[in-house]
């Protein structure tokens, strides 16, 4: 007799010993998946497989989860034990609309290439998590890295996606009270976690750490401005109170600085203070209250000068957000620009009023507070009274007291570029005479101090305008300038100093010193925005062409014509994606799927690396429709390879920003060095862009590519090949065959939005290997292997047998190879050479008496 879907999968799980706290997370108000193996698909019934004797389909609970969930219960007539390979569940109670736990997962990139961390990594995310009184750390399914999970105090959440920006949010604070970046190396942010897989190893979710505590919705009260990042409408979490486009560009041009412990103590001291304060880990700033910041600075006895005319009336409304500097300080801005403070705040180039916090007061806060003004023709310099000079240099750490003969006198104060001030004022040659301290110049009394203070140089003044960049290895590329139209140009600096000294005569040298400085880091990210954060200048990063769908739900989204083409293109998988123990794992049930995920992968996570596609089959197949599909959706970010393939001199500028390259008009078998360099282009960490007159630079490599052609030969796929996915292409039916220009490409416009959304909500499967999804061995590609293997190779298939430990006397080796070759191969193959191209594990070795034995094969008794 059948059972209910919500009692039969606890029931399967308490029979394979899952603990019962885990157990919790599973039951029938809470969301689950399960994933099922595959089988022949029932037609007309998308999802569903069948063996001859039952039918089965993957569980989802609830339906319509990213919007309004429902669920109705109904008898599974399938067991759970013969057809499911993984069940797992996200921590949402979708019944009561509340979130009671979040789960973030972090794996061994050996096991889990490209988006995984490193050994050392995984041991300083342990390391870091242990401290937090709020996680539980437990082993991955895999055994290989960690989930940690974070239970939370009912906070209410409508759907899965407040469900994911919660769970986002938590891993901001998590960073902060760590003083860890755990954000730069999470793989799963909120979604599904596995509690019982096939295969699963008898350590798989052992608890490492119990959580001590849990998160209440006050400790993350801001959780619902990372809603519009996980819908894709933002790319980071809007800051309120303040204008979005100038937060943007100032957050972009700020360097990227580290928690400290002089950050973390003035972040608990702020906490205490009872007003919000809130770590915003996508802008990298915090922000709170003025009054907070004087509060603290007062207990703690801070370094520098810090008022706020904020009376504080509302603590739970922030005023101000702060950018992490050295040394425990922070640099507070404001949030509407040119808005009155104290003296002593400064307004920025672009309008911001700032002020430094715990740090060494600047000369313009002084001029600020001491009547000082600009002197126009000089760099960092400005012009005081004379008591207001002496007031200056006690503020700025020194001691000056001028004579009474001399306070008539104007006092200049001038920064140099090592930090140290002169001071200076007129002399007066008939009247005045030694003065202890000073040196007379022609002109001028000149006494330097020893105290190093900021310059407080207001970068702001040209980041604008001027900036120079380098590569993301540290190599520069050059000087780019803002014409008057907006667009920024390349140019040489020599353009850049007229230009310079035209606009701001007393200080041109210092902007082009500051800027060789803080060069910009010349990035190519898809799909971020321009200015990605930490002075990174996102110039060419390509962009959909199409905005996400606004839909609340997967079940909404629609693209047939999508789903048509990776059918089609992709059918030569079904049959050995039935036989793979990673697709049915992982619900990839069909070459659809595997298509599905490969495109997904190259929009999610595009550096890192996924299987070289080749399609091959007769004209008007349809091989070629899936990289001109994509190209619909990122036109800008799918070009030719042909050319960096075939030319000798080794430039390739033209893939520089592409996430896919494809190759139609190149035979690889005949053109010298286009293998090498596909199998280094494919999964190769950094990608080395060679342009005319340029430097040889390198990059995150984030290249993929679909090559099409009408023959198998012309992608020589070799034995033991471990990159490429070879799918021959069947010729169309009639009912299949529609025009592609007046149908099919329109159509596919039509629901790019539908699809794109399907790209960036579906879930992953688990990387296995080096690249992101498996190489699926096809008859395709067996066949290409064949045709493709040495008469070496073959005859060691045929003639020999691999035992490992045996040895064969090359000698005897020889002489039956060489009796077995055709006529026409045996001038090729002498003695010495069929040594050397001998597979690795079956090299020669020399033994008793210097004789010459091949490894680990013997020879096949003849009949």
């Amino acid at each position: 007799m059948s059972i209910g879907v919500d009692e039969a999968i606890v029931a399967f799980l308490k029979s394979q010993g899952v603990a019962d706290d885990l157990l919790a997370q599973l039951g029938p108000e809470m969301e689950v998946q399960v994933n099922v193996i595959g089988g022949e698909q029932v037609a007309d019934r998308p999802g569903v497989f069948t063996d001859g004797l039952d039918k089965w389909w993957a569980i989802r609970r609830p339906k319509k989860a990213y919007a309004e969930p429902e669920w109705a219960d109904y008898a599974l007539p399938w067991p759970l034990a013969k057809y499911a390979t993984a069940i797992g569940r996200t921590g949402w109670n979708w019944v009561k609309r509340r979130s009671e736990i979040v789960l973030f997962d972090f794996d061994d990139i050996t096991s889990h290439a490209g988006v995984g961390v490193s050994k050392e990594e995984l041991d300083q995310i342990l390391k870091k998590a242990k401290k937090l009184a709020y996680v539980e750390i437990r082993r991955s399914t895999g055994g290989a890295g960690f989930h940690l999970s974070v239970p939370v105090d009912h906070i209410p959440t409508a759907n899965h996606t407040e469900h994911a920006a919660l769970a986002r949010c938590i891993l901001g604070k998590m960073s902060v009270d760590a003083e860890y970046d755990f954000a730069a190396r999470v793989d799963n942010c909120g979604n599904n976690f596995w509690v019982w897989r096939r295969g699963m190893p008898a350590n798989g979710l052992e608890l490492v750490k119990a959580a001590e505590t849990q998160l209440t919705e006050g400790d993350v009260p801001n959780w619902r401005d990372h809603v519009d990042v996980v819908t894709k409408k933002r790319s980071k979490t809007r800051v309120q109170g303040t204008d979005d486009a100038k937060l943007d560009d100032l957050a972009a041009s700020q360097k990227i600085i580290p928690f400290d412990e002089t950050h973390k103590q003035i972040l608990d001291e702020l906490s205490a203070t009872g007003y919000t304060v809130i770590w915003d880990a996508d802008n990298h700033l915090l922000t709170t209250h003025t009054c907070a910041l004087k509060e603290v600075k007062e207990r703690l006895k801070l370094v520098g000068y810090f008022e706020t005319i904020s009376e504080g009336k509302d603590p739970g409304a922030p005023n101000c957000f702060c950018f992490l500097r050295p040394n425990g300080g922070l640099d507070v801005f404001r949030f509407s620009p040119g808005v009155a403070e104290a003296p002593g705040w400064l307004q920025s180039e672009s309008g911001w009023t700032h002020i430094p916090f715990n740090r060494k007061p600047t000369l313009k806060q002084a001029a600020g507070l001491f009547g000082g003004k600009k002197d126009p023709d000089r760099a960092n310099t400005y012009v005081f009274p004379a008591e207001g000079a002496e007031q200056a240099a006690a503020f700025l750490g020194e001691t000056l007291v001028l004579d009474k003969s001399v306070r008539d006198r104007d006092v200049t104060i001038t920064v140099k570029r090592d930090g140290k001030m002169v001071f200076s004022f007129d002399r007066a040659k008939k009247t005045d005479g030694k003065i202890d301290g000073w040196i007379a110049d022609k002109t001028r009394w000149v006494r330097e101090s020893d105290a190093v203070i900021e310059s407080g140089y207001d970068a702001d003044k040209y980041d604008n305008f001027i900036r120079t960049t380098k590569s993301e290895n540290g190599n520069r590329i050059g000087w780019f300038l803002k014409s008057r139209d907006g667009k920024w140009l390349p140019v040489p600096k020599d353009d850049v100093r007229d230009v310079l000294k035209a606009r701001f005569p007393s200080d041109a040298q210092f902007i082009i010193a500051d800027a060789c400085e803080m060069p910009w880091t010349d990035v190519s990210i898809p799909f971020a925005p321009e200015y990605p954060g930490g002075r990174r200048w996102n110039r060419n990063g390509i962009q959909a062409a199409f905005e996400v769908a606004d839909l609340q739900s997967l079940d909404e989204a629609h693209h047939p014509h999508w789903d048509r083409v990776l059918r089609r293109i992709f059918r030569d998988l079904n049959k050995p994606l039935k036989e793979s123990a990673w697709a049915q794992e992982n619900g990839i049930l069909t070459g659809q799927d595997y298509g599905l995920a490969w495109v997904a992968n190259l929009f999610r996570h595009p550096f890192s690396p996924l299987p070289y596609l080749f399609f091959h089959g007769d004209e008007n197949c349809g091989k070629s429709s899936l990289h001109e599909a994509i190209k619909l959706l990122i036109p800008d970010g799918v070009t030719s390879a042909d050319d960096p393939l075939k030319n000798q001199s080794g430039f390739n500028g033209q893939l520089r920003d592409a996430v896919l390259a494809t190759v139609e008009e190149t035979d690889l078998s005949t053109t010298k060095n286009a293998l090498l360099r596909i199998k280094d282009w494919v999964t190769a960490k950094t990608f080395y862009v060679r342009q005319m007159r340029t430097d040889i630079y390198g990059q995150p490599n984030k290249l993929h590519f679909i090559q099409v052609a009408n023959y198998r030969f012309h992608c020589p796929i070799f034995p033991g090949d471990t990159r490429i996915v070879a799918c021959y292409v069947e010729p169309m039916l009639p009912d299949e065959d529609i025009d592609k220009d007046k149908e099919l490409l329109p159509r596919l416009r039509e629901e790019a939005p539908h699809f794109l959304y399907t790209l960036w909500n579906m879930p992953l499967p688990k990387p296995m290997g080096r690249l992101n999804l498996p190489v699926i061995e096809t008859e395709s590609k067996r066949a290409a292997q064949e045709s493709n293997k040495s008469p070496l190779e073959t005859f060691i298939d045929a003639e020999c047998e691999f035992s490992l430990g045996e040895k064969v006397l090359f000698k005897d080796f020889y002489e039956r190879f060489f009796t077995w070759l055709d006529a026409d191969d045996k001038p090729h193959w002498g003695k010495k050479w069929t040594s050397k191209a001998l597979p690795e594990r079956h090299a020669t070795i020399r033994g008793h008496e210097h004789k010459v034995f091949v490894t680990n094969l013997k020879l096949k008794d003849r009949k």
